[in-house]
């Protein structure tokens, strides 16, 4: 006889028990970089999991409609006023429609947000 045989259209109920929970962190989306990131000479950026968040500075005249930008999965860019201010390959792929920017003003001046969604988080 070849193991366990149940007769075509004939209904199987499983009985089954939980035996843990996971609750979600940045752990589970395989995604244990957090940190400061780094700086360049016109922007910086923080590893925040399953995000990447870039800071870039802009003068304090700049508007919504002053900024441009592209996010591809394995391309990105953003420019003010007609000058690229970032474009290149970021070091993992994006998940495009989750990515945004943002204007924000602090105590350093006004800057652009950028929120890079890393793919598959």
């Amino acid at each position: 006889e070849k193991g366990w045989q149940v007769p075509p259209n004939t209904p199987v109920t499983f009985d089954v028990r939980l035996l843990e929970v996971l609750k979600p962190g940045a752990e589970a989306f395989g995604r244990s970089d957090h940190g400061a990131g780094g700086s360049e000479a016109t922007y910086r950026w923080e590893r925040r999991g399953a995000e990447v968040l870039v800071t870039l500075p802009v003068p304090e005249d700049v508007q919504s409609k002053d900024i441009s930008h592209i996010f591809r999965e394995t391309k990105m860019s953003l420019s003010v006023r007609g000058e690229m201010m970032l474009e290149g390959v970021p070091g993992c792929d994006l998940e495009p429609e989750e990515c945004y920017w943002e204007l924000a003003q602090n105590a350093d001046g006004k800057s652009v947000l950028i929120h890079l969604q890393k793919k598959g988080s």
